[in-house]
């Protein structure tokens, strides 16, 4: 009775033993990651294997006694035990990412202190160049103009010749010592150190123009134009040295010189007025109302309170037979200017002139410039009784 109870027993539990062994190898030979488990040592699968039969147990020939079968069960769990156990993952990995953190320490560590020579050496560097750019030409060019842009000539100059002392040829000082002697009012130093500068740049526009301005300051007046003709040549658009040019030719008498600098001017500054005032002068020189007229308009469309665009203007239309325009221009300047004896005098030649080629209304403008002009013979002798006043002269 016990003997047969035993023996299934035994059998399943070497089966159990089997198939659990079996499970082990299989989940062991997988390419995921090993699982923890518990490792197996050389005790029972279960309590009360290794209780021993109360007798003898009759085998086949060819089968194993129950003892044998169970120490050979020991040495296959004993050994597939030894076969299959692995050191644990959880260790190996802290003892990794402990490795790891250490190297990343170490590593922020040297970047710190490469960070720290760096740091330093730019400290370095700063500091040289500090001590250094105070003396360097560029910061006393630039010390030298600010002391002239703050009106102190007198000390913008020891700058300048500072650095001159050591590099004659150093432009942007000649240029900042020719302005510091213009400003204390030293022309000649001036005319000199200009042409000293445009030896080393002939072409520097800037410096014809300074130049000229001071050769006309001196009385120069020929030496002056020449300067502004040589500014234009080097810089077209230099509108100043255009101004000067034709300024100076329209004196002199130089009309075609005139005539080319207005125009080059005006094309360059279009919203000012004085370059088309004077262009229409010349025009009207050149017997041109036309184009004299066009010019004045610009006048007086850029400053409309301009008597003297009015007035210019009116006498273009009155050269050119337009009487109407004319007068009606005149009345524009009369309101701008009641009782200005120019306007005055150019509206009493214009009824004349409109009477003339009218002879209908003849009449009409022939009293009207006689109106006009007693006006004025009565402002000109209250003017001239003014200046006697005025002169202290006796009264009666």
């Amino acid at each position: 009775m016990k003997q047969g109870w035993f023996i299934p027993a035994t059998l399943f539990g070497f089966g159990l033993a089997m198939t659990g062994l079996w499970l082990y190898l299989a989940m062991a030979d997988t390419d995921s990651p090993p699982q923890p488990r518990v490792v197996m040592v050389d005790e029972p699968m279960f309590p009360g294997m290794e209780r021993t039969s109360p007798g003898p147990t009759t085998h086949d020939s060819g089968n194993k006694s129950s003892d044998e079968k169970r120490n050979e069960t020991r040495r296959i769990l004993a050994n597939a035990s030894a076969r299959v156990e692995i050191e644990p993952e959880q260790p190996a990995k802290r003892k990794k990412s402990v490795s790891a953190l250490t190297a990343l320490r170490n590593r922020q560590r040297e970047a710190a202190r490469q960070l720290d020579r760096w740091f330093t050496l730019a400290d370095d560097t700063v500091n040289r160049w500090k001590s250094n750019i105070g003396g360097t030409p560029l910061m006393r060019i630039a010390r030298g103009w600010h002391l002239l842009n703050h009106n102190k000539p007198r000390q913008a100059l020891a700058a300048f010749d500072q650095i001159l002392q050591r590099e004659e040829t150093e432009t942007a000082a000649l240029a900042g010592r020719a302005a510091a002697l213009v400003a204390l009012g030293r022309f000649d130093a001036a005319r000199e150190t200009y042409r000293a500068l445009l030896d080393i740049h002939p072409r520097d526009a800037g410096a014809r123009y300074n130049l000229g301005v001071i050769e006309g300051r001196l009385g120069r007046l020929t030496d002056a134009a020449e300067q502004f003709r040589l500014a234009v040549q080097s810089d077209p658009n230099h509108k100043r040295a255009w101004f000067n040019l034709a300024s100076l030719a329209q004196r002199d008498g130089r009309l075609a010189e005139a005539r080319t600098g207005w125009e080059a001017f005006t094309s360059i500054e279009p919203a000012i007025a004085a370059g088309w005032y004077n262009l229409g002068i010349v025009y009207m020189d050149y017997q041109n109302p036309t184009d004299a007229a066009r010019c004045f308009s610009y006048v007086v469309m850029i400053d409309p309170t301009d008597v003297d665009g009015y007035v210019n203007l009116a006498e273009a239309y009155r050269a050119e037979g337009d009487f109407d325009s004319a007068l009606g221009i005149l009345h524009q300047a009369d309101q701008l200017s009641p009782c200005d004896p120019v306007v005055l005098s150019v509206m009493a030649q214009a009824h004349r002139g409109f009477a003339a080629i009218h002879p209908e209304n003849e009449s009409q403008h022939l009293l009207e410039a006689l109106r006009l002009e007693s006006q004025l013979a009565t402002m000109e002798e209250a003017n001239g009784l003014a200046d006697v006043v005025a002169d202290g002269s006796p009264e009666d």
